[in-house]
């Protein structure tokens, strides 16, 4: 089976009452033996009854464990019962170069994650790099300590950030970032992380006017 890409795509305002994924669900079918990718997705204001208000990635069949890559995603926004922004369970997933801000879980305690919630499945080995999730460690559920080798998210190691992206309103939309090159007083902590990459941001260009 070719490889799978969704680009370029925006998932806004859709609701999935009594499942998970309110903006996209994932689900690796068992002769899914080439790598996937999202790049470049705008997944924002979407609602899911159960995991991954934005985004929910279901476990693979064990036969195909192929790596799936989220790139340049930004998630704000989403609301869930668990994992407001992402949901992933037992994957090979690398997350990278993307944001997730202002999403929100309903659940309480060790397992919650308002951002970003990951299982502690056996066979879940995802990887969170260059990736801005603003808030404290209920922003980030990983009970498990699955995500980065069992070393977990933490900001400042994998060149990942924690802050405001400090969003600014375009042509487009609400989702740019903030640049002093656009006539914004400071740069979003976004804009050139790392060696002239962005995290996330959807693919507009730097002016907003």
């Amino acid at each position: 089976m070719a490889a799978g890409v969704i680009r370029n795509t925006v998932f806004i305002n859709n609701t999935c009452t009594a499942g998970g994924g309110g903006g996209l669900t994932v689900a690796p079918h068992s002769n899914y033996l080439q790598p996937m990718a999202l790049e470049n997705v705008l997944l924002v204001n979407n609602k899911a009854g159960n995991e991954g208000g934005g985004l929910h990635v279901l476990p693979q069949y064990a036969e195909a464990q192929q790596p799936i890559v989220l790139r340049g995603l930004t998630v704000t926004g989403n609301t869930a019962k668990l994992g407001g922004g992402i949901a992933i369970q037992g994957n090979v997933v690398s997350l990278e170069h993307s944001i997730l801000f202002g999403n929100s879980d309903s659940q309480t305690g060790g397992t919650s994650g308002d951002q970003f919630w990951t299982s502690s499945s056996a066979s879940n080995k995802s990887k969170v790099k260059w990736t801005l999730c603003n808030g404290d460690e209920g922003e980030f559920g990983d009970p498990g300590l699955k995500v980065n080798g069992g070393n977990g998210f933490f900001p400042g190691s994998d060149g990942n950030l924690d802050g405001d992206p400090l969003f600014v309103t375009g042509p487009k939309g609400g989702w740019y970032l903030a640049q002093v090159a656009a006539g914004q007083g400071k740069n979003s902590p976004a804009v050139d992380p790392a060696a002239g990459a962005a995290v996330g941001g959807f693919a507009w260009g730097a002016r907003t006017t």
